[in-house]
């Protein structure tokens, strides 16, 4: 795979090119300061180190911080960070592998800016994947993309001996041993990703048993292995206590009726208290209806038969037949809905003498083993 072009563009208010790059194909690509021998100026700003950031921004680099931001200083570009932000600038990679295929990749220099393959958006994870796809043929989780592509883009001048290792110092042993043994095809692609699965889950069992031995006091392997066969001496000691309690075998069936019976007894208690709820209902709509009947409102029923009478005008049914039918349909209702309640007080009485009844047998039953002197087990 090989650079083609890097292009630089304003993308706002308009589409505008800003840099284009175009690299050798056949050989070697040298970015070198063309300043003339009669200025004097150091020659540190052609844009070498920009043009490989936002090459590695392409490739999948974290953030664009990296150029507007001086770590030697520690401080920020406005004037950079602003441009690039208000001229939604974005750059593009053009690349071009052994069979003359070509890949777009573009990537916003902007902060919260999107990454493009082709035009197709795509999320920081689904990137990655695809460019590792695209460069380096590999569909396997591990090495990451980002472990492998800072092995070919180097952005800071290293001694030798990072040659070798170069990712962040703290990248252990096994990260490099799975990167090099895809590099170098040592194994297939499928071998090499299990292999660093293999090895992580490795790292996280290390990892619980020295917390445990922290958390714990253990001071080695051998010390843990002592307090479990103790542990284990007093589960077999304290089983065999079980066994030799036969209670649980003599009195098996009691213990199934005690539990049968509260059960019955909650239920039943249960619908005592949804019975007494609508009871109480039922008693307030009696009184709001005997409210009604008794507190008319002879100017409303007043205007209803006038209006009515209008349209009607050898209406047959004189004005006090018209409230005596207004008490008998709200007198139906409260003769209805008593009725209800008589059922609702009945029902309420039946279980009210079965819930004694269950009560009896339970305490009797209780009885029966405190007379015996067992001990009650926990009904669950």
């Amino acid at each position: 795979m090989k650079i083609k072009k890097l292009i630089v563009r304003k993308t706002k208010p308009s589409e505008v090119i800003i840099r284009e790059i175009t690299f050798n194909e056949k050989g070697l690509s040298l970015i070198v300061d063309n300043t003339p021998e009669n200025i004097i100026e150091s020659g540190n700003s052609v844009g070498k180190s920009t043009a490989i950031k936002i090459i590695d921004l392409c490739l999948g680099a974290k953030s664009v911080r990296e150029l507007y931001y001086d770590s030697d200083t520690r401080s920020e570009n406005i004037e950079v960070k602003d441009f690039l932000s208000e001229n939604k600038v974005q750059a593009e990679l053009i690349l071009l592998d052994v069979n003359k295929n070509i890949y777009s990749i573009k990537r916003d220099l902007f902060p919260h800016g999107k990454k493009y393959i082709f035009d197709d958006e795509y999320n920081k994870d689904e990137f990655g994947a695809e460019l590792k796809k695209i460069i380096f043929g590999l569909n396997e989780p591990r090495p990451t993309f980002r472990q492998l592509i800072p092995k070919f883009v180097r952005l800071e001048n290293t001694a030798e001996d990072s040659m070798i290792k170069f990712l962040p110092m703290m990248t252990s042993n096994d990260v490099y041993d799975t990167i090099y043994c895809f590099l170098f095809q040592i194994y297939s692609d499928k071998l090499v990703n299990q292999k660093s699965e293999i090895i992580e889950k490795i790292s996280e069992c290390q990892k619980t048993v020295q917390a445990l031995e922290k958390s714990k006091s253990i001071t080695s392997l051998s010390v843990l292995k002592q307090s479990l066969e103790i542990i284990n001496s007093d589960l077999d000691d304290l089983y065999n206590k079980r066994q030799k309690l036969s209670y649980m075998d003599i009195y098996r069936d009691e213990l199934d009726t005690k539990r049968k019976l509260t059960l019955r007894i909650n239920d039943i208690q249960e619908k005592m208290e949804l019975l007494e709820f609508e009871i109480d209902n039922i008693e307030k709509s009696i009184l709001k209806l005997s409210e009604e009947k008794r507190d008319i409102d002879f100017d409303t029923l007043s205007a209803i038969y006038d209006e009515a009478k209008s349209y009607i005008p050898e209406l047959q049914k004189n004005f006090e037949d018209m409230v005596n039918f207004h008490n008998t349909m709200i007198q139906n209702r409260i003769d209805f809905i008593q009725q209800q309640l008589k059922s609702k007080h009945e029902l309420l009485e039946r279980y009210s003498q079965q819930l004694g009844h269950l009560s009896m047998i339970f305490d009797a039953k209780w009885q029966n083993f405190c007379v015996r002197k067992i001990p009650m087990p926990m009904l669950v």
